[in-house]
């Protein structure tokens, strides 16, 4: 094998295993709840911030606000 051929397979490996771990890798903000798919199935709820970890290509990650706030205003009566 040459030097040059060495060279560039081991710098498209890099590159996809790059690809992977970008992939791979979710952030939750401090507003956010994250709810884990796996086939749309849900795998795990997350409520706490942070860095967190998915299978990539399988597992998608969906985003809801914590702001969000639902007010149940009293129904008055007209008499």
């Amino acid at each position: 094998m040459n030097g040059s051929t060495l060279r560039t397979g081991l710098l498209i490996l890099a590159g996809l295993a790059a690809i992977v771990l970008y992939s791979s890798i979710y952030i939750v903000q401090q507003t956010q709840y994250a709810l884990v798919l796996r086939f749309g199935a849900v795998q795990s709820a997350i409520s706490e911030p942070g860095l967190k970890f998915k299978v990539p290509l399988i597992d998608n990650v969906t985003y809801f606000e914590k702001r969000v706030l639902d007010l149940d205003l009293p129904v008055q009566t007209l008499l």
